[in-house]
């Protein structure tokens, strides 16, 4: 198995995971909700979201990593504010970045799994053990991943079009609501909202593939 990549300030990536087995992690529209929401809370401080996309039994998020200064302010904040944190010792600057929003999305993923069991009366482990992530580095991944992500549910026929979805990013680009998606920032990378349409169109038109590069 190849090694993840770490996360560094400023990078862009790809974060997925699945349930275990045939179940699924989202069950009704209060589980979605309170992914969003804890995401937010646990997240945001570290990592700016560009897209994502809900599945009943899977998630995809397309995030970039906040400015090295901004995590470890967040860092000083989380232990000004907890007697019990404890940072491992001998952390490299590099090492220290990554553990910070390595750190956040275990919390964030474990308290979400936690809270989902005793909403449905569940035991047992939720997620499969390691959450993927994939470097983007360039603007034509970049893209194409967004694209890939409101298509998902196409891909897995669950709608015939992405803004049937109503747990995807593709909303936030077409509809004028407060949002975190620095929304004006992403369509001048697809040309325009009509660039940004025609590209996930194309997509369609040519036939889906699970691939993200093709």
């Amino acid at each position: 198995m190849s090694k993840q990549p770490t996360y560094e300030p400023g990078g862009g990536y790809h974060v997925y995971n699945h349930s275990n087995g045939s179940e699924d992690m989202f069950i009704d529209e209060e589980n979605y909700l309170y992914f969003l929401e804890k995401y937010a809370k646990k997240l945001n401080g570290v990592v700016s979201t560009l897209a994502y996309c809900l599945m009943p039994n899977h998630f995809h998020l397309l995030i970039k990593v906040r400015s090295e200064k901004t995590l470890l302010d967040f860092l000083a904040e989380k232990k000004r504010n907890s007697n019990n944190l404890k940072i491992p010792e001998g952390l490299s600057k590099e090492e220290l970045n990554h553990y910070i929003v390595h750190r956040q999305f275990h919390n964030f993923l474990g308290g979400y799994a936690k809270a989902f069991n005793k909403y449905h009366n569940r035991k047992g482990s939720l997620l499969r053990q390691n959450t993927k992530r994939k470097m983007v580095g360039n603007a034509r991944y970049l893209t194409n991943v967004i694209r890939y992500l409101h298509l998902n549910p196409v891909l897995h026929k669950f709608t015939k079009t992405p803004e049937s979805w109503p747990h995807s990013s593709f909303h936030v680009f077409l509809e004028d609501c407060e949002t975190k998606i620095p929304k004006e920032e992403i369509l001048t990378w697809f040309g325009s909202i009509e660039g940004f349409l025609n590209f996930h169109q194309e997509k369609l038109n040519y036939g889906l593939i699970p691939a993200l590069e093709r």
